[in-house]
């Protein structure tokens, strides 16, 4: 099994949650998300995220100032000799940044897809076109460390199930939803990660 999906297995795969004409992306266009292990094509992947789950299921949250309480995450940075970062080390780098957790056992949970039917590359646009992605991971906090606000978050939130429950909606939720499943099987959630 390739760690990547092929631009084929991209746009065969079965999507949930689709919606209609969302408004950053070039219209018309439909944005779904899909459950999976693999990642999304690298080229199609500018931007990654992370679940971040503390052992009893809590997740925490970044709080971006001009957004709200959202998932963490952010662009791939470049890396010396043309290369981007691999989008696990940009969910692990932009949890960090945004949250003060150093994470561990970080594992692909699915992204979300974009489709545009636009004619053409609109001016500025700056993403993959007419598809692009962004990669979704859960992963286990190891530790946290003293987070410094700054000009793009305040203090992260630790918010519990039920309050993510009614924090995040639609695609955003069905993605958490899977990332907790990953992370905690039905029967483990308080129990501790290591034997």
């Amino acid at each position: 099994m390739c760690e990547f999906l092929t631009i084929e297995e991209l746009l065969s795969v079965e999507g949930l949650e689709a919606e209609a004409d969302v408004s950053y992306i070039p219209l018309p266009n439909i944005v779904d998300i899909v459950i999976s292990e693999e990642l999304a094509p690298d080229h199609l992947t500018p931007t990654a995220f992370v679940f971040p789950f503390f052992d009893n299921g809590d997740l925490m949250m970044a709080h971006n100032r001009r957004r709200r309480v959202e998932v963490p995450g952010g662009h791939r940075d470049p890396m010396a000799g043309g290369e981007i970062e691999h989008p696990r080390e940009t969910a692990r780098r932009e949890g960090f940044e945004e949250t003060g957790v150093v994470v561990e056992d970080i594992v692909p949970v699915g992204f979300m897809r974009a489709r545009s039917a636009a004619e053409g590359v609109p001016s500025g646009y700056r993403y993959p076109f007419p598809v692009s992605c962004q990669q979704f991971f859960a992963a286990r906090i190891a530790s946290v460390v003293e987070f410094n606000e700054n000009d793009e978050c305040l203090a992260p939130v630790r918010l519990s199930e039920s309050e993510v429950e009614e924090v995040l909606s639609g695609r955003s939720l069905a993605l958490y939803r899977a990332a907790r499943a990953t992370m905690f099987p039905v029967s483990t959630i308080g129990a501790s990660p290591h034997p």
